[in-house]
C-alpha cells in the first residue's frame, strides 16, 4: 500500500470512529434515561430535609400546604417546597459519569463531604437520599443516590437551589399594608407601651 492509500485509509478509519462516537448507544439524546427516583411523584413526598454541613432545614406537609415543624409549624411558601422537590425528582440517569466508589471523593458525593444531602420522606415511611456534589461546569452538578455507586451529571439542580436557611422558605413579608395607609402604630413589650401617631407624610409623634 502506497502512502496515498495509507492516508485515505486513515481518514476513512477516523470517520468510522467519529460516527461510532456520535451514534454510540447511551450517548446524547438517543440514550434511554430513567428517573433517579423511579416511580416516585411529588404527591408521594411527605417531607424534605436538606443538609449543608452542620446546618439543615426540615420541611413537611401540614394542613393544606407545607410547614417548618421545628419552627412551630410556621407556613412555608408552597411553590418553594414543590419546586425544590420536583427538581430532585426530575433528575434522570442519562449522563453517567462514574460507577466506582473510588471516584466519589473527587466528585464530592461521599456521605461525609457532600455539598448538600437531601432526604425525601415518603408517605409510606421510606427515606430516599440524594447526595449532591461538585459542579464541573455552569448548571451541571454531580449527584448520586445513596446506596448506589453510580454518579450522574444533572442540569435540573444546583446546590444553590437547596437552601438551608428558614428565610428562603417562608414569606418574609409578615404583614403587607401600604405604608401610606398606616396612620398609627402601637408597640407593646415587657417595659410598657409606645404609641406613634402619623401627623403628616414624613412626621410622626409619640403619644404619652
Amino acid at each position: 500500500m502506497n502512502r496515498r492509500n495509507q492516508i485515505l485509509s486513515g481518514i476513512a478509519l477516523l470517520q468510522v470512529v467519529l460516527i461510532a462516537l456520535v451514534f454510540w448507544p447511551g450517548r446524547g439524546a438517543s440514550a434511554a434515561a430513567e428517573p433517579l427516583f423511579s416511580g416516585v411523584t411529588l404527591d408521594d413526598i411527605q417531607a424534605i430535609t436538606i443538609h449543608e454541613g452542620d446546618t439543615s432545614v426540615h420541611v413537611a406537609r401540614g394542613g393544606d400546604g407545607w410547614v417548618l415543624p421545628e419552627a412551630d409549624d410556621f407556613p412555608v411558601t408552597s411553590l418553594t417546597a414543590t419546586d425544590t422537590i420536583s427538581k430532585v425528582l426530575e433528575i434522570n440517569t442519562r449522563r453517567l459519569v462514574a460507577s466506582d466508589a473510588s471516584s466519589h471523593a473527587r466528585l464530592q458525593v461521599t456521605e461525609d463531604d457532600a455539598v448538600r444531602t437531601v432526604d425525601l420522606e415518603t408517605k409510606g415511611g421510606d427515606t430516599l437520599t440524594l447526595i449532591v456534589g461538585s459542579s464541573p461546569s455552569f448548571r451541571a452538578t454531580n449527584v448520586r443516590r445513596s446506596g448506589s455507586d453510580d454518579v450522574y451529571i444533572t442540569n435540573n439542580l444546583q446546590a444553590s437551589d437547596l437552601k438551608t436557611d428558614y428565610g428562603s422558605w417562608v414569606d418574609t413579608s409578615y404583614l403587607a399594608i401600604p405604608q401610606t395607609d398606616v396612620t398609627g402604630l402601637t408597640v407593646t413589650n415587657g417595659q410598657g407601651t409606645l404609641t406613634f401617631t402619623k401627623v403628616s407624610t414624613d412626621t410622626w409623634t409619640l403619644t404619652d
